[in-house]
């Protein structure tokens, strides 16, 4: 799986959007945002909302990453067991 990060350097060269202007763009200082695009740091939602926008791409899909992300994050140092049991009773209360 491709980190959030990863994904939004490739749309960021395929749209041949620089990093300092997408920073400037969304409000963010030129390092932070190299750092993201490192996996070093994390990026808030609502600056994801607005990279989204600017490079027009699919907020949904980048929102899906970011929470990715976290529930991995969250699971990390869990038994895969503990991990699928609690996966499972999420999807069945959601009626997935």
């Amino acid at each position: 799986m491709k980190l959030l990060g990863d994904i939004l350097r490739q749309y960021r060269i395929e749209k041949g959007i620089s990093q300092k202007d997408l920073a400037t763009q969304i409000e963010v200082d030129y390092s932070f945002l190299c750092k993201v695009e490192k996996n070093e740091k994390k990026i808030s939602l609502d600056k994801l909302e607005k990279i989204a926008a600017f490079m027009e791409v699919n907020y949904d899909d980048l929102k899906i990453c970011f929470y990715s992300e976290k529930i991995l994050n969250i699971f990390s140092k869990e038994s895969s067991s503990f991990t699928q049991k609690t996966l499972n009773k999420l999807m069945e209360s959601y009626n997935v």
